[in-house]
């Protein structure tokens, strides 16, 4: 398990979605053991940092629910949040970052320059399961907590780890306010010292008062 040794560390949980700005290439994390809920290997897109940002980093969780049986979960593999293929083909492998994300100084004068790297939502089980065999009837990979963990990995072999200043932004799931997301190791890996389910800009003007303290 990866663990990042962070100064400062922002952790913003919003239910509110990211208006679209620049485009950024989706890449597929072909992990042995870290597999969405068809099979197909996790996504995750990247943009670099510039400038004076290139040692700040932000971090983005996708959310979209738990699937809570084998027909529900079935229908995920025929979903962008439960198959990487599915979400390459509708997203023509690439995706939009605004808000928060942008890399425009106009729009986002706090991070624009900062490296950014969303990890997309594929195992309905948000990062939290952990079942080595593939379920035999239905073909279904129960995988989550390896995608997580693989994804840290993947931050630290393309430089996180000399971090300065990091958001991680979960989004959107019921499950990141419950005991449960409190037994992740995430606490290890990004240590949370800002925290807000406000509305985006109530969000932001926090996150922006916290790295300038």
């Amino acid at each position: 398990m990866a663990t990042l040794l962070l100064p400062l560390t922002i952790l913003s949980l919003v239910t509110a979605g990211i208006v679209a700005a620049h485009n950024v290439s989706i890449s597929l994390l072909d992990s042995a053991v870290a597999r969405g809920a068809d099979g197909t290997p996790p996504a995750y897109a990247y943009s670099p940092g510039f400038g004076d940002g290139v040692d700040n980093w932000h971090v983005f969780l996708q959310g979209g629910g738990w699937c809570h049986n084998v027909d529900n979960c079935l229908d995920r593999t025929r979903d962008p949040k439960g198959s990487s293929a599915k979400l390459m083909t509708e997203q023509n492998g690439v995706v939009s970052f605004g808000g928060m994300l942008d890399a425009n100084s106009t729009l986002n004068p706090d991070f624009y320059n900062w490296h950014v790297f969303k990890i997309f939502y594929c195992d309905g089980s948000s990062f939290m399961s952990d079942v080595e065999d593939v379920d035999p009837k239905h073909n279904l990979t129960y995988r989550g907590a390896r995608i997580y963990d693989a994804m840290m990995d993947e931050l630290l072999r393309i430089g996180m780890g000399n971090a300065k200043n990091t958001i991680a932004q979960a989004v959107g799931d019921w499950f990141f306010d419950r005991s449960e997301f409190q037994e992740m190791d995430m606490l290890n890996d990004l240590p949370r010292n800002c925290t807000g389910f406000d509305d985006q800009p109530t969000l932001e003007k926090k996150c922006r008062d916290h790295i300038h303290h």
